[in-house]
């Protein structure tokens, strides 16, 4: 009877001092995994049970897991909802759950100083965006000459050389860029980078059949996102490990390209000229792609060996 008493009274004292004492820190975890084996079964709750009822010393050392209904406690109730769940199909088990992660709720006194999940440094979205914004630059140069085609008998030269200035000093049109995101796709192993931005003035010298070369200015509104295979290995915890990255390919159907003169009274060639948007974009793709891979080849670099955090 007395070995019994100095359990519990153990199990409490210890619960005392990794709450208190170690409040600050918070491990990932996965909720239901009372033994710390990395899988949520039966044994958990008989775990549970165990620390609940005779006091077993561990499972104190998370108690955001053993809070397996999520209420912010631990009670009869979270081995009764694991069972539920492991044996009825009941409500599913709360996140963090089946993969490793942060309580999304915490907002109670439980914590988790150890558990099953590795301590591991990972990238969350939040890296992600701030990766971008240091990597990309803010003006993505689109070199001179970037397309020199004929389209319905009329020869177009877009952004001729000496037309346009990039911020390198070099000839070419210069992309302003308003915005830059990142998705991961898991499924397929894919990196989604999409980007917006606008060429405030880009030239198209434009010889049609009849009458004489023609200079038009126009702005563009462009945006394109590009697709970047990546191999992966996941950890226990969820996380992804980045092994290797590919080469970008912009996704064709993403590109969106809208031309506006910019002169107050257009030319009848330049604003025929409006209507040849869409077939410039199906040429440009090609020179757009490879602008942004050159613009992006540093946060894929960044990117190799980083590790994805389980919530990616």
């Amino acid at each position: 009877m007395r070995s019994g008493l100095f359990k519990i009274l153990g199990s409490a004292l210890l619960t005392f001092c990794i709450l208190f004492s170690n409040s600050n820190m918070e491990a990932a975890f996965i909720r239901g995994d009372v033994n710390f084996d990395g899988d949520v079964n039966l044994t958990d709750a008989i775990a549970e049970l165990e620390y609940l009822f005779l006091g077993k010393i561990g499972p104190e050392k998370c108690l955001d897991g053993l809070d397996v209904d999520d209420d912010g406690s631990t009670n009869i109730g979270d081995p009764i909802y694991s069972l539920r769940f492991l044996f009825n199909g009941a409500q599913p088990i709360p996140q963090p759950y089946p993969n490793c992660g942060e309580d999304p709720t915490d907002d109670d006194d439980l914590n988790c100083v150890e558990s099953f999940c590795p301590d591991v440094d990972c990238m969350r979205q939040e890296d992600l965006d701030q990766l971008l914004l240091t990597h990309v630059d803010e003006v993505i140069c689109l070199e001179s000459p970037l397309i020199s085609t004929t389209i319905a008998g009329n020869d177009i030269v877009v952004c001729p050389e000496g037309s346009g200035i990039c911020p390198n000093g070099g000839f070419g049109c210069p992309v302003l860029i308003d915005e830059v995101t990142i998705d991961i796709d898991r499924n397929l192993n894919d990196a989604y980078i999409q980007l917006t931005g606008s060429i405030p003035s880009i030239i198209f010298e434009i010889d049609p059949i009849l009458g004489g070369p023609t200079e038009c200015d126009f702005s563009v509104d462009l945006s394109g996102a590009v697709s970047i295979p990546f191999t992966a290995n996941e950890l226990p915890n969820g996380a992804l490990e980045i092994v290797t990255i590919g080469d970008g390919t912009i996704d064709a159907e993403s590109v969106v390209l809208n031309l506006d003169s910019n002169d107050a009274n257009p030319s009848l060639i330049c604003g025929l000229a409006l209507g040849f948007e869409d077939a410039i974009k199906d040429i440009a793709i090609e020179q757009l792609g490879a602008a942004l891979n050159e613009a992006l080849i540093e946060v894929t670099n960044e990117l190799t060996g980083t590790i994805l955090c389980p919530e990616l």
